[in-house]
This record gives structure tokens, sequence and C-alpha cells, in this order.
């Protein structure tokens, strides 16, 4: 296990967060969102306490405890104030030897994970953002739902989450990381006298990364709503690494394509036309594999002449790079703005525990600057020739599929159309 301790005497609070190794990818075949109800399920009770005698314990102490789940790890976060920090540990202590999951509890959290997969559908934002990774993950280990679908979730009984909880203490823990008003000697006594885990692999089965070779052009999935009059449009396809150099490339001319509110999707589709508030793309890197992402939504009447439109300015872009004063204008961006990314040791803290995670180098942080504005013109369109495809995209519209699907189909630059009902289970759109 490795650990990081950022001590800030400042101020009057510490912050801790355990990397443990399991996640989503880990959920057995029919068990979908598993960890993420076991996660849901520790933090009810430890030891002698129960549920609410455990939140009793953390409320006297000024302290708070969540646990997060990720494809492929688990994140159990804590804060407290900093004179607690003894009374905090031992509460975590109870919580990784002897969590309790009692079977009425395991009840109330697969009712309230049921629950949140139905209100899923109340917000059309969240809804195609949901599907939209499904539409591009699939077949990949990352199109798996860390949340599972409500079939699933029901099906999990406790002998699971006893079994699931068992294999994350035996694979073991990744990082401990802490920032605040913390010593390193007490995190370093108490991990090695008290919780006793070993040290796990943080590269321990890596995915293979997203490919899209067995796409073919621009494949569209609609998500049939025709009580709304306004279309969600969501575009994606495979990107770099967090390793590869070509990112800090990518990550300037993301910037200035769809990045700011001044980026050339925001000025070409909200301010020269006014269809929509906010046009946005990102680039999302993981250890293996990456995703570009651009989204926005408008009203009905100019859903498809707005996906024509952001089609056109990605190959645009994609095709030609930035010019010397945008590529210019997204640096002084990035450049200025990083500084509010480590402004308190707990911010700090968690991009260090990224770096970690992603195994980049010890320096990265304080190169990252240097390495942004030493980025070229002919770097950033290297960069995106060879990460980005411009006939490769998945496209996923929620809107009304009678008005939508005829356009789509009919478009020359368009391969496949599929589509689904609104109503349609969350768990067939995931087979």
């Amino acid at each position: 296990m490795s650990l990081l301790v950022l001590e800030d005497e400042s101020v009057e609070y510490a912050f801790l967060t355990l990397v443990l190794d399991g996640g989503s990818s880990d959920d057995p075949t029919g068990k979908g969102g598993l960890h993420s109800l076991l996660g849901n399920t520790l933090t009810c009770g430890a030891g002698h306490r129960d549920r609410v005698a455990f939140q009793e314990a953390l409320d006297r102490i000024g302290g708070d405890c969540t646990l997060r789940t990720g494809r492929r790890h688990t994140f159990l976060e804590a804060e407290v104030l900093s004179r607690n920090v003894e009374p905090m540990l031992a509460l975590l202590t109870d919580l990784l030897n002897d969590p309790r999951f009692e079977q009425s509890e395991l009840e109330t959290q697969q009712r309230i994970a049921d629950a949140e997969l139905s209100q899923v559908r109340d917000s059309d934002e969240e809804l195609v953002a949901f599907l939209h990774g499904q539409f591009v993950w699939q077949g990949h280990v990352y199109g798996r739902s860390v949340r599972g679908d409500s079939q699933s979730v029901r099906g999990i009984e406790r002998e699971d989450v006893v079994e699931a909880w068992a294999k994350v203490r035996e694979r073991g823990l990744i990082l401990l990381g802490a920032s605040g008003h913390i010593q390193e000697d007490t995190l370093n006594n108490w991990s090695s006298e008290a919780v006793k885990l070993p040290s796990a692999d943080p590269k321990r089965d890596v995915p293979n990364a997203l490919s899209s070779n067995s796409w073919s052009g621009v494949e569209v999935q609609i998500i049939d709503r025709r009580d709304r009059n306004q279309a969600q449009i969501m575009w994606g396809q495979p990107s770099c690494n967090a390793l590869h150099d070509d990112l800090y490339a990518l990550r300037v001319a993301n910037t200035a394509f769809g990045g700011t509110f001044t980026s050339t999707l925001m000025q070409e589709i909200r301010e020269k036309r006014g269809w929509t508030y906010g046009a946005y793309s990102a680039i999302a890197a993981d250890l293996t594999t990456g995703v570009f992402s651009m989204s926005y939504h408008v009203e009905n009447a100019n859903a498809f002449s707005a996906i024509e439109l952001g089609y056109d300015l990605f190959k645009e872009w994609r095709g030609n790079g930035l010019s010397g004063e945008d590529m210019m204008k997204a640096k002084s961006y990035i450049v200025n703005s990083f500084p509010f990314t480590l402004e308190t040791s707990q911010k700090r803290l968690e991009r260090e525990l990224t770096m970690f995670m992603l195994g980049r180098s010890a320096d990265y942080l304080e190169n990252y600057v240097s390495r942004i504005e030493a980025v070229s013109e002919e770097e950033i369109r290297g960069a995106l020739s060879r990460h980005l495809s411009g006939d490769k995209m998945r496209l996923t519209v929620l809107g009304n599929a009678s008005e939508l699907g005829p356009a789509l189909e009919a478009a020359d630059w368009v391969n496949s159309v599929i589509v689904r009902p609104y109503d349609e289970p969350i768990s067939e759109f995931l087979r």
C-alpha cells in the first residue's frame, strides 16, 4: 500500500481517502450494481453500532464518511475536525474490519437504488448521458452500468455483498491518502496496526482500449420521446489514454473547440444561431483508453440542423486543428486556471491521487504548465489526426423520432439509425 499525506496545520480539519481494489467491472454476470450496493450498505453500521448509532457517532465528532464506487476501484472518503482524527480512525477500523451488512439495510438500499434508476427518466439530460455511455462503450467492460439495472439490483442477496466485500479486502488497499491537519505517522501506524489490509496492484485487470474498428460510419441511437419540445444530443468516439504525450495537445485543442464559454461550439451553436444555452466537448482519459464527447440540447425544429452543424464543425476542427490565435487563447485559459485546481491541500490530494492511479510521473504537476505552453499547431493537427476519427462516431438523440428519424436516415453521412422507446426498461437498453 502507498501512503500519501499532505499536511496542512493551518486548517482545522482532515480529509482521508482509501482506494480499494474492486469496482463495477468486477460485478458478476447478472449481478450488475453489486459493488455500488456494497458501497451504499457498507456505511450502514459496523461493529456494535447499527446505522443510526454509527451516524450519531460521526455526528458527535464532526465527521462524515461516504463510499464511492468506480469502474475498477472503490473510494472510501472521510472528513473530520482535526482534533477528532483518532475517533474517526476508530470508526473506520470498525467499518473496514467488521461491517454489519444487515439484511434490513440491504433491502432499504436496494429500494433506494431501484428508485434512483427509475428517476433517471425524470431528467432528459441524465437519461441521455446514461444511455449514450452504454452505446459508446458497447461490448467493453466499461459499458457495464456502475449502478446496474432494476432487475439485477433486486436479485442481489446478502451473501453476494458479503462475498464481494471479502474479495475487496483480499485484494487489498491500493492507496491511503490524507490532507489537512493530520500527521503521517498517525496514519502509518493506523494502517499497519488496525486495518492490516494487503497492498493491492493499481493495474490489476486493466481493460483494453475502446476501439471503433467495428463501427461503421456514424451510428445513431434515437430515444423516442415525443412529448418533449427539445432534443438532447450527445456524440462520442474513442480517444487516447491518459499517459499518451498527445493528450497535452488534445487538451489545448478541446479547450478551443468546446471547453469554454467562448469556444467554437458555443459561438456557432449558441451565439450565432441562438439554438442552445450551452454546447460543450470533452476528452476523458483513463489508464488505457479515452473518449471524446460533445453535447448540446436544442428545440426540435432545429435538432437536425444542429446535429448536422455539430458534425461539420467537428470534422473541420479534426482536419484543420487550431489557428495560432485560438491556440494561444486556449493555452492561456488552461495555464491561468490550473493553479485553482491546487489551491487547497484537499484539491492537491485529489490531483495527486489521480496521478498515482494513472501511473503518471512524480513531476507531472510541476511540468504541466510548461508542457501545455510547448504545444504547437503542428502537434495539435497530428494529435487530432491520430486519435480522433473523422467518420466513425456514435450519436444519441433523445427526442421525437417521428421528426428526426427520417431526416437522419436520409443523411448520406449516417450509416445506421435505431429507435428505442423512451419507456423501454433500463435493463433492455443495457443488453
